[in-house]
């Protein structure tokens, strides 16, 4: 199995013509916290942590909105075969708790509110935030306070006491990612709720993607394939992937980030054809 991390400038995955499995690691774009406020006047956008759940003084609830650059990561064409996402919970009650991820279904900004440490109760909202009421503060507002998602659950985890926890991968989850690598303009990013946000000192504070800690930053685990002879990236290999190839090789468009050098040799010539019509052949 091929390993590639994405770091904060998200380099792409390079993929050589493979059926086996790759990994792909990478950080949010953008991360916030939505702090239950009716007027949305608190954010926290660059701060080092983030929060879910319910806090224990207030009963306010925090939920976590995070992007995550997934076509700059895969190749046209890759097979999400699994997803997981990663946090580091610094901070808790011992309260047992269930959160869940959510797709987000519009989009938002994450602004630049920093709040004091240790950050559990925000700053206030400047222009670009995101809050509780606002997708871009001040003149930009959610459908429904606390954020636009879909009522369904895709993903769970169950945290208790200070430490690393995982979304671990579930058909929606892959799903979700997936949909994200076919249609980047539909990627919004996941929402992080409790599953009862009526339960008293659930909140958690994890790390965000600004946390100077970088093994406390959240962590997307992708792992893909990438069929070599469906050239065109629609999961079907048939006379369109050999029509494809054929054009890019004789000095033609080529579909996605793919090109005609196939056998990766740096050359373009006779052996990419041949390797091509053997991949083509062998259905892969």
């Amino acid at each position: 199995m091929k390993n590639v991390v994405i770091g904060a400038a998200f380099s792409a995955a390079a993929c050589a013509a493979s059926l086996g499995q790759v990994r792909v690691e990478m950080f949010p774009s953008a991360d916030a916290t939505l702090y239950q406020h009716d007027a949305g006047i608190l954010a926290n956008g660059s701060g080092a942590h983030a929060f879910i759940g319910s806090n224990l003084r207030f009963e306010q609830i925090r939920r976590a909105v995070m992007r995550f650059n997934v076509a700059g990561a895969l190749p046209a064409g890759a097979v999400v075969v699994s997803a997981e996402l990663n946090l580091v919970v610094s901070r808790s009650q011992p309260v047992e708790a269930v959160f869940a991820i959510h797709r987000v279904t519009t989009a938002w900004s994450e602004g630049v509110s920093d709040p004091p440490e240790p950050e559990g109760q925000g700053t206030t909202s400047r222009t670009g935030d995101c809050t509780w009421v606002h997708k871009s503060y001040p003149g930009s507002r959610w459908t429904n306070p606390g954020g636009d998602f879909d009522a369904e659950a895709l993903a769970w985890m169950t945290s208790y006491i200070p430490g690393n926890v995982s979304f671990v991968s579930t058909p929606g989850f892959v799903g979700l990612v997936q949909g994200w690598v076919d249609e980047p303009g539909s990627n919004f990013g996941l929402l992080i709720k409790g599953v009862d946000e009526s339960l008293e000192g659930s909140a958690k504070r994890i790390g965000s993607r600004e946390n100077p800690n970088v093994s406390w930053r959240p962590v997307l685990v992708v792992r893909y394939t990438v069929c070599a002879a469906d050239f065109n990236g629609d999961r079907f290999v048939d006379f369109f992937d050999f029509e494809a190839f054929v054009e890019c090789l004789e000095g033609g468009g080529c579909p996605g980030d793919r090109d005609a050098d196939f056998n990766g040799d740096g050359f373009v010539d006779f052996f990419d054809f041949e390797a091509f019509v053997g991949a083509f052949e062998a259905g892969c």
